[in-house]
């Protein structure tokens, strides 16, 4: 059974609760980084191998399967004896109880997974991380966002998300080449992580766009839109300076900013991204401002604009345009020519103006 046990790579531990003697093979051993010791082992000196950090996590775990008969089955980190950390998969069962329920004894097995924890944490950066800036991405902050919704409607608290698009960006890319706009990107990333606090989360989203998550900035929504409109402030102070590319190329950036406070009254994660890429649009529209905060004025402005769009091709197969002639009048009072224009006449909005 030990050649057995051995090949299978499993280390296994005999735990006398009564005694607190716990035996071990020579597997769990090689796990540990410790050649089998003479003297007897107990499970005091067992607690000496696991990270600190996931002690407590252990020993509840395994108080819940002596007291309840839970299931003993956990993942935690433990320290070699060359202090390097690995990750171990470990579960056990009391197999020894007294009449009255009493544990006397439980046997376990131990597997190093560190390669597997360590696949696994690739899969999750490409999931969740964008490999070029490294920042989080749609799929973690979409996540995030579900979870700042949650917890604010609990707390009765609001959090904000700034959508945020880089100007002229493609100007970039076309004069300098798209490996300076990946560069431009990364240092934008890092200039922007340097003006938020620590636990604000940034998050490209694809292409020139980032969102910024404020979870829980306050209890009134007036308090929440003045430290919004500080962090912008703070992101647009950070920018002022250009940013080095290298090979002697530094350009200036401006952002455009669409802002969106959720709470109770906006907790659905769609209507937050949708407002706030509306919000974001129209300060890009507007030259005059680099921000703007969603308001519903702009969710019906969007409405009509989609609205007329999609009545517009209606309006071609209905043949509901016309045209009319404007003369072009010259110096004394005689017609030169004529301009056609063409007209709308909506069937119940009348004549769309152009």
């Amino acid at each position: 059974l030990r050649h057995v046990l051995d090949i299978t790579g499993d280390g296994i531990w005999d735990w006398d609760i009564a005694t607190g003697e716990v035996k071990h093979n020579d597997r769990w051993y090689d796990i540990v980084g410790h050649t089998a010791i003479e003297k007897q082992m107990t499970n005091n000196d067992f607690k000496m191998y696991i990270h600190p950090d996931d002690l407590g996590m252990v020993l509840n775990q395994l108080e819940l399967t002596l007291l309840n008969n839970a299931p003993y089955q956990i993942q935690y980190r433990m320290v070699r004896g060359d202090d390097h950390i690995i990750w171990v998969q470990d579960r056990g069962r009391v197999v020894e109880r007294k009449e009255n329920g009493e544990p006397l004894r439980m046997i376990g097995a131990i597997t190093d997974i560190s390669s597997r924890k360590k696949d696994q944490d690739q899969i999750n950066e490409l999931a969740f991380f964008d490999q070029l800036t490294k920042l989080p991405n749609r799929n973690y902050i979409k996540d995030r966002i579900y979870r700042a919704i949650n917890e604010s409607i609990r707390n009765k608290t609001y959090s904000g998300l700034i959508y945020l698009d880089l100007d002229d960006f493609k100007n970039v890319n076309d004069r300098y080449g798209h490996h300076i706009g990946d560069v431009l990107l990364t240092e934008f990333g890092k200039r922007i992580q340097h003006a938020i606090r620590p636990k604000d989360i940034i998050a490209r989203i694809g292409g020139d766009e980032f969102l910024i998550l404020l979870e829980q900035v306050s209890s009134t929504k007036l308090d929440a839109t003045n430290m919004l409109e500080q962090i912008i402030e703070r992101i647009e102070t950070s920018l002022l300076e250009p940013i080095h590319l290298g090979g002697g190329v530094h350009v200036n950036i401006k952002v455009s900013s669409g802002v969106v406070i959720f709470g109770e009254e906006v907790a659905q994660f769609d209507d937050i991204l949708k407002f706030a890429d509306l919000a974001m649009y129209s300060a890009k529209k507007d030259r005059g401002v680099s921000y703007r905060f969603f308001d519903e004025h702009m969710q019906a402005d969007f409405d009509r604009t989609i609205s007329l769009v999609d009545e517009l091709s209606e309006a071609s197969k209905t043949e509901q345009f016309f045209a009319v002639y404007q003369p072009i009048v010259g110096r004394e009072g005689e017609c030169l020519a004529y301009e056609a224009l063409a007209r709308w006449n909506h069937p119940e909005r009348g004549i769309v103006m152009p």
